[in-house]
């Protein structure tokens, strides 16, 4: 497995934050093995407890990049022949997980983990009636987890400084459905 390329407490902070019952989606651009392999845990417990399909019960959603090893979709799959698409090596198949590779970037999720090279506007925060997602460029979350810290917002709640640099922001809003496999 992969060595984890972040600090252990803001790996355990995802895992916790994944299995409240209150997080349908997650979206991390991390690498870790571990962390992913916590992330596939939960998706297939899920997928065990309600009897949808694992992507159903538990999205996940990774950098649009791939992850080796971890994630079955990576970027040049198609410049490969078929039989070598997938070859059951990869942790997500390993686990029976699904973990979506987007095309845009980043997808939105109950857990938003902000890769550090997006934009974000914090100064939407500042509007009459605004939401946690406002300064993400419109990518939905519940969530925000970022190696930044944005200040006080009045829409959501802030934690940290966490291993570090990183924060937490949680909506004040009512629950919102972020995962992308939303009708």
């Amino acid at each position: 497995m992969n060595r984890p390329q972040h600090p252990d407490e803001l790996c355990a902070l995802v895992l916790a934050m994944a299995s409240r019952e209150d997080v349908h989606s997650v979206s991390c651009q991390f690498g870790d093995a571990l962390l992913w392999e916590g992330l596939l845990n939960e998706q297939m417990k899920r997928a065990r407890q309600t009897g949808k399909p694992p992507r159903e019960a538990f999205y996940l959603s990774g950098p649009d990049g791939g992850l080796p090893g971890i994630a079955k979709h990576h970027s040049g799959l198609e410049d490969l022949p078929p039989e070598e698409w997938f070859t059951g090596d990869t942790l997500e198949e390993k686990l029976g997980g699904d973990i979506h590779i987007p095309y845009e970037g980043v997808c939105g999720a109950d857990l938003l983990v902000y890769p550090y090279w997006r934009v974000i506007a914090p100064q939407q925060w500042e509007k009459e009636g605004a939401q946690l997602d406002w300064a993400t460029g419109m990518k939905p979350c519940n969530h925000l987890l970022i190696e930044q810290d944005l200040g006080q917002p009045r829409c959501a709640t802030r934690i940290g400084p966490i291993a570090g640099s990183w924060w937490l922001y949680s909506s004040t809003a009512p629950y919102k459905d972020c995962s992308p496999n939303r009708p």
